[in-house]
């Protein structure tokens, strides 16, 4: 599968492991703040030790850079009622 950011390709992963439905992460880090624009693409080729091509996304997860002022990180918590 391959990885676009903002039009520009960042990865080529293959997600095959011999055992069906294991977890799978891949993770990039570094990206400036902002709004982004991110594509999967399934590619032609595959795993030779695959029977076909499959991705499985089950979510994306996005974080907010750390910020070390402490006035930063008191607007991000959340408090349990």
């Amino acid at each position: 599968m391959e990885v676009t950011i903002d039009g520009k390709k960042v990865a080529a992963v293959d997600q095959y492991d011999p055992v069906r439905d294991m977890p799978f992460g891949y993770e990039i880090r570094d990206l400036p703040a902002g709004q982004h624009t991110i594509r999967l693409t399934l590619l032609p080729d595959r795993n030779p030790a695959s029977r076909d091509r499959y991705a499985n996304i089950t979510g994306l997860r996005c974080r907010a850079p750390f910020d070390s002022r402490p006035e930063a990180n008191h607007a991000h918590q959340h408090k349990s009622p």
